[in-house]
């Protein structure tokens, strides 16, 4: 008999705790986890709307704005991807591998000034930085200058 009283006390407070709503923060990680397990198999338009949500309710999460941009260029949308790497830039201004994607989605574009200009910016942030160095040299070969 104990047993049982027991058991009816621990599933009550289980029942109230299932039927509770999830936060915004909550269902943001649940959709961050789905759109990785899809991002993973190459379902890039799976993706988009579940790292777009990931992204409005949790904005420092940066790799979901990368695995956004990502998948805003394998479904043709390379002026979502710049928009997208230019949100996060803003967020974190320091953010390097988004500063990176950021020259490779303009230098997809047709756009080298404004790679070279993103790989300057990554140099200015670290003077060191040989792949924003090298970047800009064949960036300048591409444009004659």
């Amino acid at each position: 008999m104990r047993t049982g009283i027991l058991c009816a006390g621990l599933v009550i407070p289980f029942l109230f705790s299932c039927s509770r709503e999830l936060t915004k923060d909550e269902v943001a990680l649940d959709r961050y986890r789905e759109a990785n397990e899809a991002f993973a198999q190459g379902n890039y338009l799976e993706c988009i709307p579940h790292y777009e949500y990931v992204i409005k309710w949790r904005d420092r999460v940066f790799d979901a704005y990368l695995k956004l941009a990502t998948c805003y260029d394998q479904v043709d949308r390379l002026t979502d991807a710049v928009a997208i790497l230019h949100q996060l830039i803003r967020v974190d201004p320091t953010h390097i591998p988004g500063m990176r994607a950021l020259a490779r989605a303009h230098e997809k574009r047709g756009d080298l000034k404004a790679a070279i200009e993103m790989n300057q910016k990554i140099l200015g942030r670290n003077s060191g930085d040989k792949e924003a160095s090298n970047e800009i040299l064949r960036l300048r070969q591409e444009t004659g200058r």
